[in-house]
Order: structure tokens, then C-alpha cells, then sequence
């Protein structure tokens, strides 16, 4: 499980990576947070640093594992921590509110021949009881 401040923070330098003030105020920032985010949800939260400095933060914690693309919808990619909690999952997204909601995976990785299959995803949209 990796989603403590401390336990990112550690992954960072151990990836010889320098705690800068911004990789330290997202890492804050999403072991508060939890849940699936985008780079605009993490850039609003911390008015103080500037939009490509959040990108590049993101980008290094995808480098090294700490978080994994979710998906992208309109143009805009979405995130989640690894190791939560839940296990491996997937995610339901309601296209009127926005509420994102996991669900268990009963998928089982394909066997492709040649090709090893590190990881898969699969996002449900529709909308909400409270939307419907």
C-alpha cells in the first residue's frame, strides 16, 4: 500500500529523485485526497504552484509507480494511487456529476502469445442513481 505521505516521499528519494516543494505538496496532497484525480484537480487544490510544475510532478510519480493513468476524458487524464486499500480494481464514472466509484475486477488477464500483460483497466460510464 502506498498511499502515506512518508511512504511516497521515501519511493521519491529511493528513486533518486530531491524533494522539491512541489513534489512534496502534491505527494501531500494526494495522501489526503485519495480517489481518482486529474492534474487540473491537483493544480486548482494548490494555487501556489504553476500548472506545468503539477504535469511534472504527475509525470514522475507515474515514472516511478507511485500513481497510474485512470483514463482520459475530454482531453483531460485521470489518475489514482497504486496499492490502495481495495486492491486491484476498476472504476464507474456517472457523465452527468462526475462521481467516480470503484468496483471489483472479475476480468482476468488475457494470455497473449509473445507479450506479457503487466496491467489492465476498464472504466464503466453511465450515470448515477442520483442521476438517473
Amino acid at each position: 500500500m502506498m498511499n502515506t505521505k512518508e511512504q511516497m516521499l521515501a519511493t521519491l528519494k529511493s528513486a533518486g529523485y530531491k524533494i522539491t516543494i512541489a513534489r512534496r505538496r502534491v505527494v501531500e496532497w494526494l495522501a489526503r485526497h485519495g480517489g481518482v484525480f486529474s492534474a487540473y484537480d491537483v493544480a486548482s487544490a494548490l494555487p501556489s504552484l504553476n500548472g506545468a510544475s503539477v504535469y511534472r510532478v504527475l509525470n514522475v510519480l507515474e515514472t516511478i509507480d507511485i500513481i497510474h493513468p485512470v483514463m482520459t476524458l475530454k482531453g483531460q487524464q485521470y489518475y489514482e494511487l497504486h496499492g490502495g486499500t481495495s486492491g486491484h480494481h476498476h472504476h464507474a464514472l456517472c457523465l452527468r456529476c462526475g462521481d467516480w466509484r470503484c468496483m471489483t475486477c472479475s476480468v482476468e488477464a488475457p494470455k497473449i502469445s509473445g507479450f506479457t500483460v503487466t496491467h489492465h483497466s476498464f472504466v464503466a460510464t453511465g450515470y448515477c442513481g442520483r442521476c438517473t
